[in-house]
C-alpha cells in the first residue's frame, strides 16, 4: 500500500472516500492504515475487525459500513496493493450509464495499454475465466480484477448475507445480480470496462494449488445460485 499515492489522489478527488478494512491483522497494518487517515481524516475510514476472516468477509464488512455512513451513489472496492492504480476509479465512473450495476475492471493486454502481468498468472487467470464464463453463461473476461464499483441501491442485496465462496466472491457477487434480474437482463446490468494500467505486485499469494480450490468454490456457487438451470 502507497500511502503517498493514495493521498496525493485524494488531494485530486475529494469527492472521493477511501476505507481501509484490518482483517484482523497481527502486524502493524493497524498502525499504518491508522496514521494514513490521521493525514487525510476528512476522506479516509478505518474498520477494524476482531479476527482475521479472510478478503471476502473483509470487503463485505467494509461495504456494508460504508453504507451506513456516506450517501454516495456508487461504492467499490480496490486491492490495497494499488495493483490497479485508483485514477481508474475516474475511468469507471465515464462508463457509470443506466442501467448498469456493477462496473468491474478487467485487465486486458492490449495496444495502448500498460499490462504488467507475469506469464503464469496470464494462463492461470485465463484458465479461470474461461471455466467462470460457462458456469455464468456470460462472455465475462475477468472476474477476479479487484477493483469494481457498485450502486449504492445494490450494496444490500449484494453483501447481507456472508459469501459462500473464499477465492471467488467476486463470481458469487455476480451469481446473486443474476438470481436478483434473473439471466437475461443480467447483461443490461454489469460492464467490464478495460483498464489502461495494470501492474503485478511482489508478494501475490496466487499458486496452481488455488485453481483446485478455486473449482470447489465455482462448483458450489454454481449449486447454491442454481445458474445451470
Amino acid at each position: 500500500m502507497s500511502v503517498s499515492k493514495i493521498h496525493s489522489f485524494l488531494k485530486q478527488n475529494p469527492d472521493v472516500n477511501i476505507c481501509f478494512v484490518n482483517d484482523g491483522s497481527s502486524d502493524a497494518t493497524g498502525e499504518v492504515i491508522d496514521n494514513a487517515m490521521s493525514v487525510c481524516p476528512d476522506q479516509i475510514k478505518t474498520l477494524h475487525l476482531d479476527h482475521n476472516s479472510g478478503k471476502a468477509e473483509a470487503i463485505r464488512q467494509g461495504m456494508l459500513k460504508e453504507i451506513l455512513c456516506e450517501d454516495f451513489q456508487w461504492l467499490g472496492y480496490w486491492d490495497a496493493d494499488l495493483a490497479t492504480p485508483l485514477e481508474e476509479i475516474n475511468h469507471l465512473l465515464e462508463n457509470a450509464n443506466e442501467p448498469v450495476k456493477l462496473l468491474m475492471c478487467s485487465r486486458v493486454k492490449r495496444l495502448g495499454a500498460m499490462i504488467d502481468r507475469q506469464p503464469y498468472r496470464h494462463i492461470l487467470g485465463r484458465i479461470m475465466a474461461t471455466m467462470i464464463s460457462c458456469v455464468l453463461k456470460l462472455p465475462v473476461y475477468d472476474t477476479q480484477c479487484g477493483a469494481k464499483l457498485i450502486r449504492r441501491e445494490e450494496i444490500e442485496h449484494l453483501f447481507s448475507d456472508e459469501f459462500l465462496a473464499r477465492w471467488l466472491f467476486d463470481v458469487e457477487i455476480i451469481a446473486r445480480i443474476q438470481q436478483k434480474y434473473s439471466k437475461e437482463n443480467t447483461y443490461r446490468h454489469l460492464l467490464e470496462v478495460p483498464v489502461r494500467k495494470w501492474e503485478d505486485v511482489p508478494g501475490s499469494k496466487l499458486k496452481f494449488k488455488h485453481m483446485f480450490f478455486s473449482l470447489i468454490e465455482i462448483a458450489r456457487i454454481n449449486w447454491k445460485y442454481n445458474i445451470q438451470s
